[in-house]
């Protein structure tokens, strides 16, 4: 939805988080910033796509994305895997290519969701990490 509905400006909001992103996970990775600059990116994209339904649909998700984060931050070359997927979302995007948008925005919550379920196999006391 966000490739047909997304205006000039709401595309560079997009491309501008998905490299705040990239920012944030330089040099081992400052979490706070790449947490921060994820939900912004994923906000963005939201409100690029235009549904309002969708988004009380994710609004729980949203609650929860800040935890999750923090999480697959700390798994080795999760941040880089987050800031390419990041990259292919937005280009898809800008591409007009809603295929390759979602299949890109598919990849990336699949793996996000394989990462959560590694470290909570990890760390069984609820996937939090001491």
């Amino acid at each position: 939805m966000a490739t047909e509905r997304r205006s000039s400006d709401q595309l560079a909001g997009i491309r501008q988080t998905a490299a705040d992103t990239e920012t944030a996970a330089r040099g081992g990775g400052n979490f706070a910033a790449f947490a921060v600059a994820d939900q912004v990116f994923h906000a963005a994209i939201l409100e690029a796509a235009g549904n309002p339904y969708l988004s009380v649909a994710l609004d729980a998700v949203r609650e929860m994305q800040h935890a999750v984060v923090e999480l697959i931050a700390r798994q080795p070359g999760s941040l880089a895997v987050a800031v390419d997927q990041h990259r292919r979302i937005a280009e898809a995007i800008a591409a007009g290519a809603a295929d390759d948008a979602a299949v890109a925005m598919r990849d990336h919550v699949r793996y996000t969701a394989g990462v959560v379920r590694e470290v909570q196999a990890a760390h069984p006391a609820g996937g939090r990490l001491s």
